[in-house]
């Protein structure tokens, strides 16, 4: 690998890093409001004017995010040598690969 391919390598992870952490601040952000409109405090369109998105793109979000961290979780169990890439693809439903996991 090049230096100029270790430089991407990097950048390109330093991107997907700060990428999710601001993904996480905004859900982290939207919690007192959901919590708000779970206990009736405020109503679904208070809700989306203040958050911005209706409470059922964020809830999706947030499961989305489980999903993820769930997988990223089961794929490093498979390079610790614990899961098979085959016992990853059937919890999973998606075929193992080293890329995408930190």
């Amino acid at each position: 690998m090049s230096k100029l391919d270790d430089l991407r390598a990097g950048m390109a992870s330093s991107r997907a890093t700060t990428d999710a952490a601001y993904a996480q601040q905004l859900r982290n952000n939207k919690q007192p409001a959901m919590e708000a409109f779970q206990k009736g405090e405020i109503s679904a369109q208070e809700y989306e004017e203040v958050v911005g998105e209706p409470y059922a793109v964020t809830v999706k979000d947030h499961y989305d995010a489980s999903i993820a961290r769930l997988k990223n979780i089961t794929a490093v169990r498979v390079r610790a040598g614990l899961l098979t890439p085959q016992q990853y693809k059937e919890i999973t439903g998606d075929d193992y690969s080293e890329e995408g996991y930190a």
